[in-house]
């Protein structure tokens, strides 16, 4: 498998311990943010904001949009002596923090995700699954060991998501009132957000279940790994096979044109038989390697042959016999 220099640098870092988790991968590469809200500016925004705090509903009735009079509208009818204040009861609307403060369930547990105190969130999706990704390729080949741990809440946090910011600008005073949450009569915080809302992905989280709750530890073959240039034994193995074939494919070539060199020095060759054998030693004899050695051996008597080859081509250039038999030819 082929590395990216990114890549190379995350599986340097699981090494060295630094990395060992979706968590500690987003934060080494800051590839996340902590998003916080200003509570406090929420709650100046809700107090300032035209949206009446004050209603009136009739006793004994249900408390809904229906049978709601806001403060404006009951001194008015008071004053015209069309209600009694002993008939009604009177409600102040408060703030809620549904949308600031989050709760989520998760395999069966709850959980409080506070944005007023700070969520770390990932920035990308794709960045998480491209270090799961890697994260399942090292497993594969056991350079590193998963363990069970801890869930928390931080976790689930990773995979939130901006919404579309709702518009309230465009909204009269009565479709706004239409908001209240009637059962808590609260107006939610969501409304001053602005484009601060994060919704949790459910769908990435079901994605990624498998490694929220785990962590990664190094184990020393991750080293080798490292070291052998980010390449497995198996993958060592195959690039030699491919340039023993690579090379018995150019000496074969170069076998057939041997009639039509004039070359006598067969020095160059005898360094390329000195290589092939530096190789050949190099290699770790083990059963696994005994094509490759065989294959080098074959190479070697090819050379062999053509050494050969270039000695009697140069004892027959320089004998008497060949003299005579250029006089004789003129």
């Amino acid at each position: 498998m082929k590395f990216t220099k990114h890549q190379k640098e995350i599986i340097q870092h699981i090494f060295s311990g630094d990395i060992y988790d979706i968590t500690s991968y987003l934060k080494y590469f800051d590839l996340g943010k902590t998003i916080k809200f200003e509570k406090s500016k929420i709650i100046n925004m809700f107090n300032t904001d035209n949206v009446p705090k004050k209603y009136y509903f009739p006793s004994g009735l249900q408390q809904n949009y229906a049978n709601m009079i806001t403060e404006e509208d009951y001194l008015i009818k008071f004053k015209n002596h069309e209600i009694s204040p002993s008939n009604y009861t009177v409600k102040i609307l408060k703030l809620s923090f549904n949308s600031g403060i989050k709760q989520e369930s998760w395999n069966e547990s709850n959980y409080t995700l506070n944005f007023y105190e700070g969520v770390y969130v990932a920035n990308s999706f794709t960045d998480i699954l491209e270090f799961l990704i890697l994260w399942q390729y090292l497993i594969s080949e056991m350079l590193i060991l998963e363990v069970p741990h801890d869930f928390s809440a931080e976790v689930l946090g990773l995979f939130y998501k901006k919404e579309i910011p709702s518009q309230i600008e465009n909204l009269s005073i009565n479709e706004r009132i239409k908001n209240i949450n009637f059962k808590t009569f609260s107006y939610d915080d969501k409304y001053y957000l602005e484009d601060n809302l994060y919704t949790l992905s459910y769908e990435h989280c079901n994605m990624c279940k498998d490694y929220m709750s785990k962590r990664i530890y190094p184990s020393t073959k991750l080293g080798v790994f490292i070291n052998k240039n980010f390449t497995t034994y198996e993958e060592r193995t195959q690039n030699k096979a491919l340039f023993v074939a690579w090379l018995a494919i150019f000496v074969s070539i170069f076998l057939t044109f041997i009639p039509y060199l004039q070359q006598e020095d067969t020095s160059y060759i005898e360094s390329i038989t000195k290589d092939i054998n530096d190789i050949k030693s190099s290699i770790n004899l083990s059963s696994q390697n005994t094509d490759l050695i065989n294959k080098l051996d074959q190479i070697i008597d090819k050379l062999d042959t053509l050494i050969d080859y270039y000695d009697k081509y140069e004892d027959i250039s320089t004998s008497p016999n060949t003299d005579n038999t250029s006089k004789n030819s003129k």
